[in-house]
């Protein structure tokens, strides 16, 4: 009996799942004139992919790489896919700000497909995920014709360049139960991280007291209509104003003890963040890096098994 106890602890397998949330400007479209433009470029942004894909491979990680539909696009794409909706009320107006000539981004600011292409071209298996067609904020008063034009975005690039796209992560962590209910060709979401109260300021500081307290544990999935609610609760900490106080020892301790409940549990741990958190947190790659020297270290030392948001789909299905 004790042998057989034993044998079902050292089986039990501890899961994490590397994501990001790929978007450019049109993340910040409500708040374009705020965004730097010697980070937010074309030069730039292709050459934080690099970078990123690089340590990848040097690691030997696969991850997922959500994409804003918009921005993996040619300008010629995009503007046809709107076109189709002169009626979307909240799509025509969260994408006013790149249709104007007062936009201080260029066209090759905005779409960028070669990042489609520098993924897919790497000597990984990354999946490739949807962020929502032009990153439109999906929350409650979202109309029927720019969620319409939502899903037809995603489904005809998709068709376009040959993806296989089967997991979302929703703009902002607003999750349409709509938009999963109409999909046939999503299966599973990243969950939103788990609010403290429904006011956004404080949210704010109790996420940056959290960074604080090496307190974390691992999750476990669920399901909405048959779709898999991946777990998404280990945002990687994105070192710009006060969280540059946060040490990086602290950061991956946290990762680390994540990690260890996973092991006791059976669990899953999902980080995550945005490309370009890369150039504008300091010291972001260094602590991007360490996160994967534990990631590697536990899979030699128990098994630890890296998953795409895809794979989980799979084992969960």
């Amino acid at each position: 009996v004790t042998w057989g106890l034993r044998s079902n602890l050292d089986n039990k397998m501890c899961k994490v799942i590397i994501s990001y949330d790929c978007e450019g400007v049109w993340g910040m479209l409500d708040k374009i004139d705020t965004l730097n433009r010697h980070i937010f470029n074309h030069r730039n942004l292709i050459n934080t992919y690099e970078q990123l894909v690089s340590l990848h491979e040097e690691f030997d990680l696969k991850a997922t790489f959500a994409f804003v539909g918009a921005l993996i696009s040619t300008k010629e794409e995009f503007h046809n896919a709107l076109k189709k909706y002169p009626n979307a009320i909240r799509a025509n107006k969260w994408c006013k700000p790149i249709l104007t000539d007062k936009c201080n981004f260029s066209e090759k600011d905005i779409y960028l497909p070669e990042l489609l292409e520098l993924i897919q071209n790497t000597n990984i298996n990354h999946e490739i995920s949807s962020h929502g067609f032009s990153h439109l904020i999906m929350d409650k008063e979202l109309d029927n014709d720019s969620l319409e034009f939502e899903i037809s975005g995603i489904k005809d690039l998709a068709h376009k360049r040959n993806i296989d796209i089967t997991s979302v992560i929703f703009p902002r962590n607003v999750i349409n139960y709509e938009f999963i209910n109409r999909t046939e060709f999503i299966f599973g979401y990243r969950a939103a991280p788990k609010l403290l109260t429904r006011f956004e300021l404080l949210n704010r500081v109790y996420s940056l007291i959290k960074e604080f307290i090496p307190v974390c544990s691992s999750e476990q999935s669920d399901r909405y209509n048959g779709k898999v609610i991946i777990p998404g609760g280990f945002f990687v900490n994105w070192r710009s104003g006060a969280r540059r106080l946060v040490p990086i020892w602290l950061t991956v301790l946290r990762f680390r003890i994540a990690l260890k409940h996973a092991k006791r549990k059976n669990g899953i741990v999902h980080i995550w963040l945005h490309p370009h958190n890369l150039a504008t947190g300091k010291n972001q790659m260094l602590l991007l890096r360490k996160l994967f020297y534990e990631i590697n270290d536990f899979k030699k030392k128990h098994g630890l098994t890296v998953l795409t948001q895809a794979d989980f789909i799979n084992t969960e299905s």
